[in-house]
């Protein structure tokens, strides 16, 4: 969590967010993984990163790091 803070400036708030999700879905897990359930958990993760991303930065105008992946 620390090293996908620390990268926020450079690689932005989604791309981070996605390394640091993918990261603590690998520390937690239990049990085993079968193909459906790791395409069920990425689903997940991306639409809660995007959800966060689009209340944050387009109704609570909050200014999130967008780093060198996403400048136009």
């Amino acid at each position: 969590m620390l090293a996908a803070a620390l990268a926020m400036p450079w690689v932005g708030f989604i791309a981070s967010a996605m390394v640091a999700f993918a990261a603590l879905m690998v520390v937690a897990k239990f049990d085993r993984w079968t193909p459906a359930r790791t395409f069920l958990y990425a689903a997940i993760g991306v639409a809660v990163i995007l959800g966060f991303y689009t209340l944050f930065a387009k109704f609570l105008l909050v200014p999130l790091p967008t780093g060198w992946l996403f400048k136009g």
